[in-house]
């Protein structure tokens, strides 16, 4: 296999632990300075959080999630939809929270 066309990700996402019970980290890396958007969603496809909406410079970044949306109640147990754009790069993966 010739591999000479691949390009290192600019973007990766690590989510430790998966699944979780209380708190989770959802550690990004950068290799750009940017805006960055990681909202959560049901399984359904509702938003049910937005964890950051802001300005990150270039590196790793850690950003937690204690299993509850936007209003602060506690979400039951199930798997959730991460969506996280930097740029123009966007990745999704999913987190099981088990109550």
């Amino acid at each position: 296999p010739v591999f000479e066309d691949l390009v290192p990700l600019d973007l990766t996402v690590d989510v430790y632990p998966n699944p979780f019970t209380e708190l989770t980290n959802i550690r990004i890396h950068l290799s750009d300075a940017g805006p960055v958007m990681l909202k959560l969603y049901n399984s359904v496809g509702q938003e049910i959080n937005i964890l950051a909406d802001r300005h990150f410079e270039d590196g790793t970044h850690t950003v937690q999630w204690d299993g509850t949306d936007m209003s602060g109640s506690q979400l039951p147990s199930g798997i959730y939809i991460y969506r996280l754009q930097a740029g123009e790069e966007v990745l999704t993966g999913r987190i099981q929270l088990m109550r």
